[in-house]
């Protein structure tokens, strides 16, 4: 499992929704300009734009509806992890440490279902989206 997607998705979001006072400027910014503009701030800029753009709504949201994209999307990456690892759980393996390690890892990215998208969301509709 590479958690690098989801935690890409995660910088994203915090960038997202947290611009500073001084980049205001971006939130006035439409469709693929926002999305663009939003992206650079990014450490993953190609990602970003990959996954704010292969949603069809993004070219007519604002930040705060890049930011659901961005959580929907990393609950959808989450829920496949966890979805691999129960497949990988239920072929069965005779070595301890490998069953142990999956589950470890279903743990993070349940608690990232769970616990992350449901405080960047409520983060989001309370209009305070310093959740990280």
């Amino acid at each position: 499992m590479n958690p690098l997607p989801l935690i890409f998705i995660t910088l994203v979001i915090a960038a997202t929704i947290s611009v500073p006072v001084s980049h205001c400027r971006i939130m006035q910014l439409k469709g693929t300009n926002l999305i663009e503009e939003t992206c650079k701030q990014t450490p993953h800029h190609d990602l970003c734009i990959h996954y704010l753009k292969s949603d069809p709504q993004s070219s007519k949201k604002d930040v705060t509806g890049l930011a659901l994209i961005m959580i929907n999307t990393m609950k959808t990456q989450a829920n496949n992890a966890l979805d691999k690892i129960h497949h990988l759980l239920l072929q069965g393996s005779s070595e301890p440490a490998l069953k142990q390690a999956l589950n470890e890892c279903a743990g993070r990215y349940r608690a990232i279902v769970e616990a992350d998208v449901a405080q960047a969301n409520a983060g989001l509709q309370k209009g305070d989206p310093k959740f990280c």
